[in-house]
């Protein structure tokens, strides 16, 4: 079958109760009335084989569905057909060809690859007059002799750029649903598959604090995959190993070590040559999260003040702009559009206001936002405040990608990062509505990045790389679904106070009963939420708080909290000293809140584990900047095993509270102290 049949059948078994006529195909895919007849005619022939019923028109042209026709069966042999099944475009034949030369050591006969594809030999011949032009950007030979065939003379480092060229096309590019995909990766013989790679690099950047423009991350995962699984390529010495291997290069080992392939010297150093030619340095820089956090935190706080919010504590917003800016992405002169009934805030006064708090993120990073970040930083905001208006349960989405799941598994990762959304499950085109059948439960809408239209589920089609209007889109359908929806503990508590003023109506309860079981629903919740502690409990113990009443500076604030931690074995002094030197180079960026300091540095300054002190200091802890004052200084030390966001916001959340700081230096107990602080 050719692309289109392909195309039409599927549409068939998706959209089982929908009615298609050969005019609205015609007109769909851009061709006769006619074309479309024997396209349909092609599809029978392909469907006698696995005794499925033909497709049928009456004589208005209205296809007729047959009532046995088995979808699954179908699907199945659709992923299994063979190029002699599936007619391949003059395209795909291309990246069949390469990818043969690519793994032959020798000629591949124009013969043997006209009767693989099932084709004549003279297309194979016109095919190879497009190969010259497709490899030109290459530095290929291609050799040709009249009795053995067709080879390519290139380097192993080229044949890695190649595949990682032809993997790049066909998970982006296709829209077969998978087979093609499939088929090609087989024959590419790839053993460790991409979303595996994609994760590991994650992993690896996550661990090491690195961050990427997420275009780029996107190329160097392809180039890693392609190199992981082109090893064969290469010779098995370490005769050319680079003299010094950066950060870029201890990530291609990790990922090596976790896969078991053996790197060769001349496969660093062709890696060494692709990352400097592309300039992926530039790309590239190490930043430790948790300050990165806590200027993040300190910004919104800044705006929180004039705009009478809570910014600060909006998790999802606060990871959205840790991605934003760590990835260097902005979206130019592109805005999120923003509905006339959520205008609850004033827009000119957030631009202006981050105009104005843009100095704290600046200080921090060491450069100056250029306008387009700090447009998209307003975006971010929007979004968020928006979404904060209508909040309630977590919207569950189905991500759709094509067979391969590396588009899908990429676009996850985006989508955690941009919305609070539930996803219930990414999964291949062909297996959409099956899984989406066998889900237990409900779904609020279908993201994919083909083609796809489901009868029960609405679909929002996506771009693999998320762009602002693809923000828009799933913003304004998220607003939809969660107008009017409530949480399901409020729906449950309304329900049953419901039921019991029925009961109270009918004389069923007393009065007296009716308003003692709504007082025991409140004091329930209010000694739930009391013995419920915060996210200070896990790290901060009673020992590890100290009160001293004497005036100290920022330097001897951070020395005394941080030597609790050095004497119980947490950190070393080194520690210390990094704390402190990160003031002197950024600023008070540590003040997280008002009278509240956070002293912390990255982990490879000496962290043996996880801890968190307090200094309780009543008269004062003076730093450099006129007027900025604490009263409590954290110290806190992480190996990067947790994530700690939620510990950071209940520690900036002390100084939100009015009057709390002064009751907190009312007290002269450590566990009194630490009894308050666990319940805020």
């Amino acid at each position: 079958m050719r692309k289109r049949s392909v195309e039409i059948l599927r549409k068939f078994l998706r959209q089982e109760k929908r009615i298609f006529t050969i005019e609205e195909l015609a007109k769909s895919f851009k061709v006769s009335a006619r074309t479309i007849r024997n396209d349909i005619a092609e599809i029978n022939e392909f469907l006698s084989p696995i005794a499925a019923p033909p497709v049928t028109f009456d004589s208005k042209g209205t296809f007729i569905r047959p009532k046995t026709f088995n979808a699954a069966e179908i699907e199945d042999a659709l992923r299994n057909m063979t190029p002699y099944d599936y007619k391949l475009s003059s395209e795909e034949r291309l990246i069949y060809i390469i990818v043969s030369l690519l793994n032959t050591q020798g000629y591949n006969s124009m013969q043997i690859l006209a009767q693989e594809l099932f084709v004549s030999r003279a297309t194979i011949i016109g095919d190879f007059e497009s190969l010259r032009g497709t490899l030109k950007k290459f530095d290929v030979q291609i050799i040709s002799d009249a009795g053995k065939g067709i080879a390519l003379k290139c380097s192993a480092s080229e044949k890695v750029n190649i595949l990682a060229d032809l993997f790049r096309q066909i998970t982006l590019n296709t829209r077969q649903d998978g087979f093609f995909q499939n088929f090609i990766l087989r024959k590419m013989e790839i053993r460790h598959s991409f979303p595996k790679v994609f994760a590991k690099l994650q992993e690896y950047a996550k661990i090491n604090s690195l961050i990427f423009d997420d275009e780029e991350f996107y190329n160097l995962a392809v180039y890693i995959f392609a190199m992981l699984n082109a090893q064969k390529f290469y010779r098995d010495d370490w005769s050319e190993s680079p003299a010094i291997i950066d950060s870029l290069g201890q990530m291609l080992i990790y990922v090596a070590q976790i896969f078991n392939v053996r790197l060769t010297g001349e496969m660093l150093k062709d890696f060494r040559e692709y990352t400097q030619a592309h300039e992926l340095s530039l790309y590239v820089k190490s930043v430790d999260e948790m300050d990165l956090y806590k200027a993040i935190i300190r910004f919104l706080s800044e705006l929180d003040k004039k705009l009478e919010l809570t910014l600060a504590q909006d998790n999802v917003l606060i990871n959205a702009l840790l991605l934003h800016i760590k990835s260097m992405k902005d979206w130019g002169n592109t805005q999120i559009e923003i509905p006339q009934d959520e205008m609850i805030f004033d827009y000119n006064l957030l631009c202006r206001l981050v105009e104005e708090n843009a100095d704290i993120l600046e200080s921090f990073l060491n450069y100056r936002l250029k306008d387009e970040m700090k447009k998209s930083i307003v975006i971010h905001i929007c979004v968020a405040l928006i979404r904060n208006r209508s909040y309630i349960d977590q919207l569950s989405v189905v991500i759709i990608c094509p067979g391969s799941m590396a588009t899908g598994k990429y676009l996850e990762v985006q989508v955690k990062n941009y919305f609070d959304f539930h996803i219930a499950g990414v999964f291949t085109a062909s297996e959409a509505e099956k899984m989406l059948e066998e889900l237990a439960e409900p779904i609020d809408f279908v993201l994919s990045t083909v083609d796809l239209k489901l009868e029960r589920h609405k679909v929002l089609k996506v771009n693999p790389f998320l762009q602002a209007d693809d923000l828009n889109l799933i913003q304004r359908h998220s607003l939809k679904k969660r107008k009017g929806v409530i949480s399901a503990y409020e729906r449950r508590r309304i329900e049953f106070l419901q039921k019991a003023a029925q009961a109270l109506h009918e004389d069923i309860i007393s009065p007296k009963i009716y308003e003692t079981l709504a007082r025991m629903m409140t004091e329930f919740e209010q000694q739930k939420a009391l013995e419920k502690k915060n996210a200070l409990a896990e790290l901060l113990t009673v020992e590890k708080i100290s009160v001293v009443y004497e005036r100290l500076n920022w330097k001897d604030a951070i020395r005394r909290a941080g030597k609790i931690l050095l004497d119980d074995g947490n950190i070393s002094s080194e520690y210390v000293s990094k704390c402190i030197e990160n003031v002197e180079e950024y600023g008070d960026y540590i003040i997280v809140g008002e009278k509240v300091a956070l002293a912390h540095a990255n982990k490879k300054y000496g962290v043996n584990r996880d801890g968190l002190s307090l200094l309780v200091a009543p008269e004062g802890i003076l730093f450099d900047t006129e007027g900025d004052e604490v009263n409590l200084m954290f110290c806190f030390a992480s190996t990067g095993e947790k994530d700690y966001l939620e510990l950071l916001q209940t520690i900036m959340r002390i100084g939100r509270i009015a009057g709390k700081v002064s009751e907190l230096c009312s007290m002269s107990d450590a566990e009194k102290i630490y009894r308050e602080l666990v319940k805020i």
